[in-house]
């Protein structure tokens, strides 16, 4: 449990002082602002270039948590959401292209990008044109791959 005022960082190990060439959220504080609230101070690395943020949740049951689209055949255990800028500049700057799925009888499609060796950039397409962009570890990825080609509704396109 993180305690007011203490610094975590995720597994990937980056810091404020020693960033990681991985696409990373890391926490560096939480303090409590005025109506019981947490502010959390969250920064991104991507490629040694550091990009600051804040966010800020309710204290004791305010959910964060980022999850795909529900027609999205699969979920990760540990996904960031990107800004529609963010995430297009990081897949035209350093993606590889994976893939590209649709689900049949709909517009919904998914495209998915190697951006490092060990994080990928999911992009969801919605039938109005809009794209969602979502950074999420390899790993995570190959463990669904699975899921999603064994879906009758989801096809790869070539």
């Amino acid at each position: 449990m993180l305690e007011r005022g203490q610094s975590i960082y995720d597994r990937s190990g980056c810091s404020a002082d020693r960033p990681s060439p991985h696409l990373t959220r890391c926490v560096r504080s939480i303090r409590t602002v005025p109506d019981n609230r947490e502010e959390i101070d969250v920064f991104f690395t991507l490629s040694f270039i550091s990009v600051g943020m804040a966010t800020h949740g309710f204290q004791n049951g305010g959910d964060t948590t980022v999850s795909l689209p529900e027609v999205v055949p699969f979920d990760f255990p540990y996904l960031t959401r990107l800004s529609w800028e963010l995430g297009s500049r990081v897949v035209d700057d350093n993606g590889v292209f994976h893939s590209k799925w649709e689900q049949t009888g709909s517009r919904w499609s998914l495209s998915i990008f190697r951006v490092t060796e060990h994080t990928v950039i999911l992009c969801v397409h919605t039938p109005v044109g809009r794209e969602r962009f979502y950074g999420a570890a390899k790993l995570d990825l190959e463990r669904a791959l699975p899921h999603l080609e064994s879906t009758s509704n989801w096809h790869r396109c070539e």
